[in-house]
């Protein structure tokens, strides 16, 4: 049941991120299009722009950490002994775990924070909470992916590995 839940994560951060970069991009090309053509735009395409970018922004995040592929500073790691990789490995995952968890719990205090507030943005007429509850679940998803990293590690022992290699 966790396999297909997490093949499920898997898609689905891969629909999202496709999704909002072709809609962004489609959006722009054409607002851009009729703006110098006709002197014309939509008024609702920066913010939506905006709103997909979010989106793209912390999904992308998220299957970054699934591909474990996020920037990592080098210089030390390659220099030491396997064991001691093994050992920045793992903490490097438990420290970025821990802030991932933290950051989910202060996204969420934010967002309910905006929905409490009741607004709106006017331009695309959605809730003011939505691009913040994008984020937070965008941050969820991440820490998932930490703590699946790092249950990954402590079972198997390999280092630089990714989630995607089940699939």
């Amino acid at each position: 049941m966790l396999q297909k839940l997490d093949r499920f994560l898997s898609r689905l951060e891969r629909v999202v991120i496709g999704t909002a970069l072709l809609l962004m991009t489609a959006i722009t090309f054409v607002n851009t299009m009729l703006r110098y053509v006709f002197g014309v735009t939509f008024h609702w395409a920066e913010d939506t722009s905006v709103f997909l970018m979010i989106c793209m922004t912390f999904f992308a995040g998220a299957y970054g950490t699934r591909l474990n592929s996020h920037i990592t500073m080098n210089a030390l790691y390659d220099t030491v002994p396997r064991r001691v990789r093994k050992v920045l490995y793992a903490g490097g995952l438990f420290i970025c775990g821990l802030a991932s968890i933290f950051l989910v719990l202060m996204s969420w205090q934010v967002t309910r924070t905006i929905y409490e507030m009741k607004g709106e943005i006017a331009a695309i007429g959605i809730p003011a909470y939505w691009p913040y509850l994008v984020s937070s679940v965008g941050i969820l998803f991440m820490s998932i992916h930490f703590i699946q990293l790092v249950a990954r590690f402590l079972r198997t022992g390999n280092i630089d590995d990714t989630l995607e290699n089940r699939e």
